[in-house]
């Protein structure tokens, strides 16, 4: 369940960062369309409107390349991997962002995910090595070798679900994953009052097993 909960508050972050640049769009067109009315020409004569909005009054080319790019991803309904890796390709500044372990481990989180909401029948069977009664278990995903690999799960042994195994170990990965990935977007947002109160907001610092929330970190330390 904290895996499957994990992405889903990644999903979230995205649906909330495109929220947040949808209404200033939405609030500067608004305003746009009063400065052309009669009424707000009259008393100076020029187009003027009292605005005191305190997240800006319009969205700055940035902010609006990352609204288009999370509407498109949002309408082709594009997965939340490709969302996240999306706001990286449009403020990651041609860094190769994408590489980044944060991103490798929330890949793989996400196609962990998968596997536990749809899981997939395990054919299991034992390979006997000469007189030895254990051998290598075959039909599990190639997923569930990296997660015992990285000591994520205990060895999976014949006949038994790797489901089972996911336990405490796992659950902390899945929450350091999760705000590492969080921090990591929110550092690289466009340093202007919305993209700054939306930071505010969202930060949920960095996750330490031991229980410790660390401060995130400013955006370019």
């Amino acid at each position: 369940m904290t895996a499957v909960l994990a992405v889903a508050s990644i999903e979230a972050l995205t649906h909330d960062l495109a929220t947040w640049l949808g209404w200033l769009d939405d609030h500067a067109k608004e305003c746009h369309l009063k400065s052309d009315s009669a009424s707000a020409a009259a008393p100076f004569g020029k187009p003027h409107v009292w605005c005191f909005s305190e997240l800006g009054h319009q969205l700055t080319e940035p902010e609006a390349r990352l609204l288009k790019r999370l509407d498109d991803l949002e309408s082709d309904q594009k997965s939340v991997s490709l969302k996240i890796h999306g706001i990286f390709d449009v403020l990651g500044e041609g860094k190769q962002v994408t590489a980044t372990p944060d991103l490798k481990d929330f890949d793989f989180l996400v196609a962990l995910r998968n596997e536990i909401v749809h899981p997939k029948g395990e054919r299991l069977t034992q390979r006997l090595k000469s007189s030895k009664t254990s051998g290598n278990v075959d039909g599990h995903i190639k997923a569930v070798r990296r997660l015992e690999a990285e000591r994520l799960i205990d060895r999976v042994q014949v006949h038994e679900s790797w489901l089972n195994k996911l336990k405490k170990p796992f659950i902390d990965w899945c929450l350091v994953t999760t705000s590492n990935v969080v921090e990591d977007v929110l550092a690289v947002l466009p340093a202007t009052t919305l993209m700054k109160s939306f930071r505010r907001e969202a930060s949920i610092g960095r996750y330490s097993p031991l229980g410790a929330r660390l401060e995130p970190s400013e955006p370019g330390n």
